[in-house]
């Protein structure tokens, strides 16, 4: 996959921002690292929040045709040299009122369960992380 530059406008942001420092410059120290990581967790968990806000936007203007002149011949929405492709959201099944369903898979975890037990799995570890969670003050 090609890299993708940076739109200027972020880019720009980047060079200005504090947050968008040098890394190694600002996390030298333990504290810095923590505090670097706060502020990063930060800043993603408010990109994601503003992610799904435009794309709901983006799903009306889909649905109202207010895209449409942006389609190529294919139908596939293209802005600023960059392609866009709408993602219908996957069904989920719900099967607690379906006690067949219910039955085998607590047989399941059963079994799971046993051999695990008597060691006859295999173990993957996850890469390990930070979890971040902010003290609230006692009123």
């Amino acid at each position: 996959m090609d890299r993708v530059e940076l739109n200027q406008r972020i880019k720009g942001k980047q060079d200005d921002d504090w947050m968008f420092q040098d890394y190694e410059e600002v996390s030298d120290s333990p504290e810095q690292c923590l505090s670097s990581l706060r502020d990063f967790k930060q800043l993603s968990n408010f990109a994601n929040e503003q992610i799904q806000k435009i794309q709901k936007k983006l799903t009306f203007f889909r649905d109202t045709g207010s895209l449409d002149y942006l389609k190529n011949k294919d139908g596939v929405v293209i802005h600023n040299d960059t392609m866009f492709s709408f993602i219908e959201g996957r069904t989920l099944h719900d099967y607690s009122n379906c006690a067949e369903v219910m039955l085998k898979k607590a047989q399941l975890k059963e079994a799971e369960n046993t051999a695990r037990a008597v060691g006859a799995t295999d173990e993957k570890q996850s890469a390990p992380a930070w979890r971040v969670t902010p003290i609230k003050e006692k009123s």
